[in-house]
This record gives C-alpha cells, structure tokens and sequence, in this order.
C-alpha cells in the first residue's frame, strides 16, 4: 500500500533535518571512548584554526556550507571534554545555527507553486524552519505558511482515504468494507488518485476471491470422515481459522462448508483415542537426570521428538512440559561458552598479521579460556591457536617498548624548523615535553637539539601570552550593537597590537572577526544616517558571483541611493566596490539572454530589466523592474536593432502589469536616425483618484525633448484594473485636461483596461454610474447610462436627460468625437465652425473621415435619421470593421432615402443597431431625439467592440 504523501516524505525529511541542522554530537559512551581513538592536540589545533577561517556569522551564507560542514565533522571527533577546551566553540556553534537559518530563508524564496508533486520539497523547507533556534530571522516566514495552508488542504482528501484503508488487512477485509474504500476512491479526482494506493483495492478485491476459491477448493480436497488421522489436524485446524476469519455472509457463500465441520468432528474422535500417548511422553519427562551433561543429549532430543507429535489437545495434557524445557536450556548453557570460544579465536588474524591492536582482544580470550572447568577446555580444539597468539602479542609489546626516543627526535626536529610559532605549535610542544618526562636519564641523553627545544618553549610562552593578551582586549569590547565613536581608540590600540604579529600567528586570534565587525560598526557610526543606509544596503546585496536578474531591483534602489550622497558621504562608502559588481554581473546575465544584436541594450539604453523576442508574433517583449514609475530610455543602437530585425512591435510590461506596445511604425516614421525615445509610466494619484501617466517623447542628439504625436499610431495600452484599485468593468477610462475629463476608447476585458493611444497626458477610471430619472424606466436606458457614465454624453441636467428633445448636428458629432477620442490636428475647414465649443471635435471628425462635406457643416442643424446612419456607418469603417451590405434595405419609403445614404441604412439595419418603424417606413428625413442618438450610438460600440 502506498503510504500518505506527509507519511512518505517522514524518512527523508528527518534524515535530511538531522543533517542539516544539528549542531554538534553529544559526549561518547564510555564504550565508544574506549573503541576511539582519541585527537591529539595537533589535530584540536588545526580544528581551532578551520574554525578561525570561517566568516563571522553576520556574513556567512551557502557558499560557507561545505567549510563549515567539514569544521562540524572535525570537532565531531572530539570528546566532550575536548570540545569545551575549544576557544572558538561558540563561534563554530553561531555559524552552524547562521548557516541553517540562511539556507531556510533561500530554501522558502525558492519554494515553487504549490502542488501535490512538490510535497517533500514544502515539508523538508517545514522541517528544517522548525528546527531553527531563531525562527524569527526568517522574514519570509509567512510564504512557508500560506503554502502549507496549500498543501494541506489539497491533501485532506487523500489523507481521510489512507486512514481508511490503514484500518483493515488481508486478515480484515471483507466485500462491505471494500465497496465503501472504493466509493472513496472515486470521490477523488485525477491529481489526488496518482498519491494513493488503488493496487492495494486491486489485491483485496484478488484477494477475497481468491481465498474464496482456494478455501472450497481446500475443503473439497480433504479425505472422508473414516479416512480422517492425526496427520490432517493442522490441515482441518488450518481451514478452520480461514473460515471463522469470514463474515457471516463470507460463510453461507461456501457451498461445502459442512464438509469442513464433519471432517473437524471426526479428528476429535481420533485423538481422544490418543490420550494414552501423552501419559506416555509425561512419565519420560518425569524420569529425565536431574543433573545433566553430554551424554543425556541424545534422551533430551528423543523426548522433544515424542512431544512434538503430540496434538495440540495431547500436548495440553503434558503437565510437567516446563521440566523438558528447563532441561534443553541447562544443557544448551553448558554447550554455548566452549562453541562461542572455538569461534572467537577462529576469528583471530594469523600470526604474521597480528598486531598490537589485538592485545586487548587476546587477552580477553584468554581470560575466557581459564574460567572454563578442566572438562571444557579439552573440548576447545583450537586452544594451541589461542597460545601462539598470546605468545606473539607479548614480542610485539616488547619490541614497542625499546624505541621511544626516534619520534621525540623526528618531532623536535620538526618544530624547531618553523620561523613563528603558533597556538596550534602549544599542544606538539606539550606532547613533546610530556614524551620526554616519560625517559630514563639515558634516554634524554640520546635527545638531539634539546636545548633548542628548550628555548622554543620559552618563545612560546611569550607568544601565546602575546595572543591571549590580544583576544582578551577583543573579547573586553562591547558587543558590536553597544559600540560607540568613544571605542575608537581602544579598537586602533589593539589593531597597532596586531601589527606585532605575524599573518600566520593572527589567524590564531579566534575573535577578530568581532575587531573588523566592530572597526565597521565605529566607520558606520562617523557615517551620516543616509550614507549608513547605503552601506548597509550594499552589504545586503549578494556577493557577485550568486548574482541573480531577479537582484536587479534591489541593486539600481542601491545605486539610485548611492547617486544622491555628497562627495565627502561618498567616501565613506568604502563597499562601493561591490555595488559596482553587482551591478556589472547584472548587465553581463542580462547579455547573455538578449536576443542577437541587442547585447548594448543594457548599456546603452535605460530601464530594460530583459528582453526576448518570440518568432512566431514577430514581437520583441520588453519588460523592467520598475513599479509605480518607469523610465526607459531606448537608444539610437536600439532603435536600429528593432528595425533590422523587422519586429511588428515592442512590447513593454512593467512590474505592475501595465503593458504597452509600440509599433514598428513608430520607430521607422517618428524618430531621427539618432533620436532616443522615451517612454514613461507613472502611477500617481488625480483629482484623489488613482491615475497613470503615460508619455512617448523624443530626444534629440542635442538633448532637446519633444512629445510624439500618438494620433492614429496604434500604440496599445493595457492597463489592470488593479492599478486604479477597482475590478468593477462596468467603468469609464477618462483622460484629465485642464477643463475637465474627455472620455477613452476603451474596453475591459479579463479586468484589464485595453486602450489605443491617442495623446500624452494622465488617465484615471472612473466607476460612478450616472443614471437619470425620466429614463429609467424607458427600454434603452441602460444606453443613456452607459454612454452617460463614459462621458460620451451628458444630460441636460445633473438629474434629467430629456430623451425625446432633438439633436443637432453639432451635438452629435461632438459625441461621436468623444466615444473615439478624436483629437484635432489641423485647422478647422469648417467656417460656421470656428469660435464654437464643439469647433476641435467637428475637425477631428473631418480629418478621421466621419464626416466629409466640403461646404458648411450647419452644425445648428436638426439631425436627420439618414444622416445619423451615415455617420453610424463612417465610425464602424473607422474603426476597422470590414462588413459588407445589402445595397437595399425594402423599407417602404426606400425611394425618399438619399442615394449617399442608402448603403449605410442598410448596413444599420442588418446588424440591428438602427430599423425603422412598425409600419416598415424609415422616415429618412425625420429627426432624430436624443434617446434615439444614445440608442444607435451604443449599439455601434458595441459593434465596433469599444464597450
């Protein structure tokens, strides 16, 4: 059965918590001390200097792993005693506690998306954030969190399933219970199926018919109740449990099932006839020596064959059973100590590969040999063996005895030959005094170089007195968050003490990293608070070589900040190096990934975070990690890029999920050959409603900046709704001018504002519904609101609309103008125009093709229903529509329509935005109300996909 997906991880989770995280073994047993082999202080000296060598723990990260890892095996070894003695034991224990809360917190930011594939991944991240003594340090805490929360309630369903089918076995299952764990099974969809265990349903399902089949089989194979014998009782007894193991309706589904009960029935008539055997077996037991040796052996295991034939009734009956027992037991002690000791010295090395590190071993063989009696010990066929060991273990001992003073000599020899003597030299120069305390005066006098050694010791009491002198300032300044510019004196004193010291001997100063932290601390202290910042700041940053592209936000924050301190604050950044790696490393992956001859775009250009092109779209996708405000400046050698490579489009996405994208035109028509252009998005805040900026300008190679004109560019602007803090898509996208708001072409689609741009300037969404009372109960109310609250049309009162009032001319056009967001940009060519209010919007019309007279515009003019189709029609061609017409629409006063006018009333009244009367009339010279307008022209949005 396959385990739960928590269950399954367990294993690999703890083992994996267990080496991760703890910090150090605990003491040896006295038996494991007695089976090591004890450090000597050379190899506690090279541990101190392994852990001197590592960070201080405020700067350790994962590249430290395998340093510290091996520090841990090394002081592992130790005894506790020795690990105590250690001077730089807390440290070692700092940077282990460090270095797993560093690898929880990178362990948490790397967590993918949850699924139920990933579990382990999620539980080992769980496992080792709670083994940390400092949870609090893992800031991302709260992502672990949410994805157990995830996690676990994918996993209930399955877990309620794996419970159930914990509670039964092959002995347990019955077919009412298999029913039930199969309807669970099914209740599961297809991701939580692939984690449990349906072979297991499989096998009960086999299983039960099965036993089934082999039960009546078993029972149909027994003999006849006369041929029944003690030989078939674990046969019938057999079959039985399987048959009481059934359920009730398991039982009535045997068909031979009496069978089995005659057979039970004539077994017990056969050994009742078979008591008699049993009194037999008892009195032989009865008779059984008291005190055994050998030769009973042979009795003991006659009378065990006797009982073993015994039914298990007939063994019952055996009273004095125990007897046998106790018997076998005292003869299997007296035989085990002479076999265990024939075995043991089989197992010893031949002669010529004995050593002295079997003398324990040979020793207590022999201790084994004499506690046997005298009958014993001719028994042990092996004892001469036993002897030439005893005897070559006690030559070896002799000749290690003789020579002691080689190695004395070898050793001084070896120090006297270092320049500086070090704390790790302290422990060989111990060792070497106490060999030499050991000697006879004979022995010393054979001791070369022994005055030299004698002046070594001196020179190293001096130099450890030097050293510890050294780490006892150290260690008597305040903790680095206590420092003060007071310290600074005391820290320069014991730095000038340093001085006096060779590399070698400073790196026996096991708290110097607490001297440079604090030396940092006092250079933060003499920093202003905005140059601390920076320095702090940078020394967040990843060191260069684990620079990722998701850093870049945080390096250019860096940098941004860097840029505005003083030149004397400046100075003080004494880590400013770093940043400038940082940010090289950032443009060298940026590199790497740009598509061919894009490679200077990070140099050259501003604000790009990647690039990426996709064949298929022919679009190149832009994207920085800027938020709330971008600059993004593309350089001449970029714009030439875009054009060789012929893109349709740049794509540009901003962290908040703003997209725009420039067409090639743009590039290829509105730009000099050294013009940069500039793009800029804004997140602000208008009239105390959430607004963006957007902003396409060029610069010149003299530096001057002018804005693009956007009319009819194509640029698309996808804005989220979630920028202007609203998902209601029943909403108005507005431009902000200096007299008010002047509605968008726009449309909402998956909570996402789709925009083509048309000028420059700040937009905000506007979600007041506008509503009036003498149309809220007409048919095409939701038209006048819709077409109200985007600005399109307005009534002629804050409250009223007056549907059935005429338009004019003018006041349609100026809302068709307004639903396209129609800018003017030419003079007006209409004289009866100019000085109007409406005058910009009639020439927008004029020059996007909607209107097309050459005369006066008569903008005081009624409005004619044919005229509002032709102009219906013009707004669906200008906005891309390619629908083709019936050239007639068989109203009945077709012939009063004008002939410039019949296409487009056709066209209106085959897609359902303006028909005629009920009396099938179109009333071409009729003029149109206000309700009408706003009916016709929602309809054409609609159409034209701009609502």
């Amino acid at each position: 059965m396959k385990p739960s997906i928590v269950k399954r991880s367990v294993a690999t989770v703890v083992a994996s918590v267990m080496l991760t995280t703890s910090i150090l073994p605990m003491a040896a047993s006295a038996e494991e001390a007695t089976a090591q082999e004890i450090p000597q202080q050379d190899t506690m000296q090279q541990i101190i200097q392994a852990i001197d060598k590592l960070p201080a723990p405020s700067a350790v990260n994962v590249i430290n792993e395998q340093a510290i890892n091996e520090a841990q095996q090394q002081v592992a070894m130790l005894t506790e005693e020795q690990r105590l003695a250690l001077p730089n034991y807390a440290k070692l224990q700092a940077l282990i506690t460090t270095l797993a809360t560093v690898k929880v917190i990178d362990s948490i930011a790397k967590l993918p998306a949850v699924s139920l594939t990933n579990t382990t991944e999620i539980l080992q991240v769980e496992a080792a954030y709670n083994a940390l003594a400092d949870k609090q340090a893992v800031k991302n805490v709260v992502k672990l969190q949410e994805a157990l929360t995830q996690l676990t309630t994918m996993q209930k369903p399955i877990t309620a399933f794996e419970q159930s089918l914990a509670k039964f076995t092959d002995a347990t299952i019955t077919k009412e219970v298999l029913f039930k764990l199969e309807e669970s099974y099914n209740a599961l969809n297809e991701t939580q199926r692939q984690y449990v265990d349906y072979n297991q349903l499989k096998h009960w399902a086999e299983l039960l018919e099965q036993n089934h089949k082999a039960l009546i089989t078993a029972i149909a194979a027994l003999p006849k109740p006369e041929q029944i014998t003690v030989a078939h009782r674990a046969q019938i007894e057999q079959l039985l449990t399987s048959f009481h193991a059934l359920s009730l309706e398991q039982q009535q589904a045997i068909p031979n099932a009496f069978t089995l009960l005659e057979a039970d029935a004539a077994l017990e008539v056969v050994e009742k006839s078979l008591n008699t055997t049993a009194k037999q077996v008892q009195m032989k037991i009865a008779v059984l020596p008291t005190t055994l040796d050998s030769k009973d052996r042979e009795l003991i295991i006659q009378v065990r064959a006797l009982y073993e034939q015994l039914t298990t009734r007939q063994k019952h009956a055996v009273s004095n059973y125990q007897r046998l027992v106790e018997a076998e037991r005292a003869l299997l002690i007296q035989g085990d100590a002479v076999m265990t000791l024939i075995a043991e010295i089989a197992k010893l090395p031949a002669l010529t590969k004995l050593s002295i590190k079997e003398q324990a071993l040979v020793e207590q063989l022999k201790n084994n040999y004499n506690a046997l009696s005298a009958a014993q010990k001719v028994e042990v066929t092996n004892a001469a063996i036993l002897l030439a060991a005893e005897q070559k273990m006690q030559a070896l001992m002799d000749a290690d005895k003789k020579d002691k003073i080689k190695p004395i000599n070898d050793a001084i020899d070896k120090i006297i030959q270092k320049s500086q003597l070090t704390l790790a030299d302290e422990s060989k120069i111990a060792d070497i005094r106490t060999a030499l305390s050991g000697l006879t005066n004979e022995q010393l006098s054979q001791v070369k170089n022994l005055d030299k050694f004698k002046k070594l010791e001196e020179q190293m009491v001096s130099t450890k007195t030097k050293i510890r002198k050294i780490i006892a300032d150290i260690a008597a300044l305040p903790a680095v968050e206590k420092i003060t510019v007071k310290d600074d004196a005391t820290v320069q004193a014991i730095r000038k003490s340093l001085g006096g010291l060779s590399t070698v001997q400073r790196e026996d100063i096991w708290n110097y990293t607490k001297l440079v932290a604090i030396e940092d601390a006092i250079h933060m202290l003499k920093m202003t608070p905005q140059a601390q910042y920076v320095f702090q700041a940078i020394e967040k940053l990843p060191v260069v070589g684990q620079i990722r592209l998701v850093d870049e936000s945080q390096v250019l924050a860096v940098q941004s900040e860097y840029e505005q301190l003083a030149l004397g604050e400046r100075i003080m950044i004494t880590n400013y190096q770093k940043l400038l790696e940082a940010g090289k490393q950032i443009i060298t992956l940026k590199q790497q990934q740009a598509p061919k001859g894009f490679e200077h775009a990070f140099t050259t250009s501003k604000g790009i975070s990647s690039l990426k092109e996709i064949a298929e779209t022919h679009t190149l996708y832009l994207t920085t990690s800027a938020l709330k405000t971008i600059d993004i400046a593309l350089a001449p050698e970029f714009i030439a890029a875009v054009k060789a490579h012929n893109y349709e489009q740049v794509s540009i996405t901003t962290a908040t999920g703003v997209v725009i994208d420039v067409p090639l035109a743009v590039f290829r028509s509105q730009l000099r050959k050294t013009s940069t252009l500039l793009i800029t998005k804004k997140e602000t805040v208008v009239a105390n409603r959430p607004a963006v900026m957007i902003e396409l300008s060029e610069r010149t190679q003299s530096g001057k900046v002018e804005p693009l004109n956007l009319a009819n560019k194509a640029i698309k602007i996808r804005v989220p709704l979630a920028v202007f803090q609203t998902f209601n898509q029943n909403g108005a996208l507005l431009m902000v001018k200096e007299d008010g708001f002047v509605p968008v072409m726009h449309r909402v689609v998956n909570d996402v504002v789709e925009i083509q741009l048309q000028a420059n300037g700040h937009y905000i969404y506007s979600t007041e519904w506008v509503s009036f009372r003498d149309v809220a109960q007409h048919p095409d109310a939701l038209a006048v609101e819709k077409l109200a609250t985007r600005h399109i049309i307005k009534g002629v009162t804050p409250a009223t609309f007056a549907p059935n009032k005429k338009i004019t001319r003018a006041q349609f056009g100026a809302m068709i103008a307004r639903a396209l967001h129609l800018t003017a940009h030419e003079q007006t060519v209409y004289e009866d125009v100019k000085g109007q209010w409406y005058e910009r919007d009639i020439q927008a019309l004029y020059e996007a093709g909607i209107t097309k007279s050459t005369g006066d515009y008569q903008p005081n003019a009624l409005l004619t229903r044919q005229h509002a189709a032709v102009f219906m029609a013009r707004v669906l061609a200008y906005t891309g529509q390619q629908i083709e017409a019936k050239q007639s629409s068989s109203y009945i006063d077709q012939q009063a329509i004008g002939k410039d006018y019949v296409a487009a009333v056709a066209l209106l009244k085959e897609l359902n935005i303006m028909g005629g009367r009920p009396d099938n009339t179109f009333g071409p010279q009729e003029n149109l109300t206000r309700i009408q307008m706003a009916k016709i022209l929602y309809r054409t949005m609609l159409e034209a996909k701009l609502l």
